[in-house]
């Protein structure tokens, strides 16, 4: 009997290390997901003006050829903005994806819901739903407007581009339906601190219940 007991504690104890593990996530990591863009954006950037420097300083080209040239690389500079651009919105679509699979990942890991159920959390009213049969409020959850935000604003930019109306309810103050949506970096900046706490917070709950 002592050793089945024993087994029991040891199998909870590793469930509730699952469950810390996938529900801490370092900021820094999820901030490299805005460096690299930027890293690549300044190399381009500082060799363009290097270049602009030497095409006007050289008395091998006439002034047209001279003018054609810094279109070029006035052409290379606009597509690295809009690489970092592109990248910075992937950046917001990729914390929300991290978060959604860790979430999903630490519940099943704690065995508190069946698979069908695990599988149905993508749905914003059956993870509300789900959370709530094992007693986890979701709306008690400190972040979890802001995780969301995060989740329609996903959704806005896989679709198109724009705020609708359900994201201007979620944060009236800071979005307007019909808008496009722009200012990736700034958007990835606030909302991500707020999220890794909401998936810390949801961590604790579920590990107290365990």
């Amino acid at each position: 009997m002592e050793g089945i007991m024993s087994f029991k504690r040891n199998s909870l104890s590793l469930e509730k290390m699952q469950v810390l593990l996938l529900t801490d996530l370092d900021e820094n990591v999820m901030m490299d997901l805005l460096s690299g863009p930027s890293v690549y954006t300044e190399h381009v950037t500082k060799k363009a003006i290097d270049d602009a420097k030497e095409i006007q300083d050289t008395d091998d080209l006439t002034e047209d050829e001279k003018d054609l040239q810094l279109e070029f690389l006035a052409d290379d500079m606009n597509y690295a903005k809009e690489a970092q651009e592109l990248a910075e919105e992937l950046a917001i679509i990729g914390l929300f994806k991290t978060l959604e699979i860790r979430i999903a990942k630490a519940t099943k890991a704690s065995k508190l819901m069946s698979n069908n159920k695990v599988k149905e959390l993508y749905v914003t009213d059956k993870f509300i739903e789900h959370f709530n049969s094992i007693g986890i409020d979701l709306n008690s959850v400190a972040y979890f407007n802001e995780y969301k935000e995060l989740k329609l604003l996903n959704n806005c930019l896989k679709h198109s581009g724009e705020v609708n109306q359900s994201l201007e309810d979620a944060n009236p103050t800071t979005w307007t339906k019909g808008e496009k949506i722009t200012d990736f970096a700034t958007h990835f900046r606030r909302l991500l601190q707020p999220n890794i706490m909401f998936l810390n917070n949801l961590g604790a709950d579920i590990r107290s219940k365990l």
